[in-house]
């Protein structure tokens, strides 16, 4: 969105005084339809094959690694629909990856266990 526009227009939501956080989270809300813009840049993580972009307060971005053209939201088939952690960790004998996600409502935190022979669903 901001690429188009040709200008930053989210409102940082992050830090600072609690009321200003609050109303920057409703501005972008309201024009935005989200809280922050996308932006994982914290680690990228393999799993089943695939890239993926993470940051502690997004979805993972899967992403071509030739490329590094974005495919999209990692919603792990539908079954993850909140923050991803930026540091997941992979189980070493089974390759299951574990993942947790923060949001300001209840369930606060949630606890995720991804199978290691996960294999993306092709979207038609």
């Amino acid at each position: 969105m901001e690429k188009d526009r040709a200008k930053p227009s989210f409102i940082p939501a992050v830090e600072g005084h609690a009321l200003a956080i609050l109303s920057a989270h409703l501005f972008n809300w309201m024009r935005f339809g989200k809280v922050n813009k996308d932006l994982s840049n914290t680690d990228v993580v393999v799993h089943g094959g695939k890239f993926y972009a993470v940051a502690e307060t997004h979805a993972a971005q899967e992403f071509d690694i030739l490329t590094l053209d974005a495919i999209g939201e990692w919603d792990i088939n539908g079954a993850w629909d909140r923050p991803f952690t930026a540091h997941p960790k992979k189980a070493p004998v089974t390759g299951e990856l574990v993942i947790f996600g923060m949001q300001a409502f209840k369930p606060f935190i949630e606890l995720g266990v991804v199978s290691g022979t996960y294999v993306r669903t092709k979207l038609s």
